[in-house]
């Protein structure tokens, strides 16, 4: 048999190996009924430094569960909810996408998108359009 042939015919059979065990899989964890709530995120300034308060309801989870926060990941236990990040990780842009995913089922998911949030200016003070106009002198000064 051609060596091409036997790579080709391997790569099909293993994909649809891969195929049907997805399947299965996701037809497992569906009937768990696993779930993991709205995510509430909060973020905030202390000074220059930003952070975020995470929570969210669940059910039938794992005991763990990992978040993302603009490709920053971070591993939580349930119990541990709600949770702190600080410093946010600032991905350059005015948004945030937090992922919540259970540590042992990867369809129970939930993600939510927010406004990014600039602390970099939270404690500085400016005077802008200032104006200075001479008086004229009275006899008194």
């Amino acid at each position: 048999m051609n060596f091409r042939l036997l790579l080709l015919l391997s790569f099909i059979f293993t994909a649809g190996i891969y195929n049907h065990i997805l399947a299965e899989n996701s037809t497992f964890y569906s009937s768990q009924n696993c779930e993991i709530g709205q995510i509430n995120f909060e973020p905030d300034c202390d000074g220059d430094i930003s952070f975020g308060f995470i929570n969210f309801d669940y059910a039938n989870t794992s005991d763990s569960f990992n978040l993302t926060i603009n490709n920053e990941a971070y591993t939580f236990a349930y119990a541990d909810l709600p949770v702190n990040i600080s410093p946010l990780p600032d991905n350059g842009s005015n948004y945030m996408l937090v992922t919540v995913v259970d540590q042992q089922n990867g369809f129970c998911i939930n993600e939510v998108d927010h406004p990014g949030i600039d602390c970099s200016n939270n404690n500085d003070c400016h005077i802008s359009n200032l104006v200075v106009e001479p008086l004229d002198c009275t006899p008194n000064g």
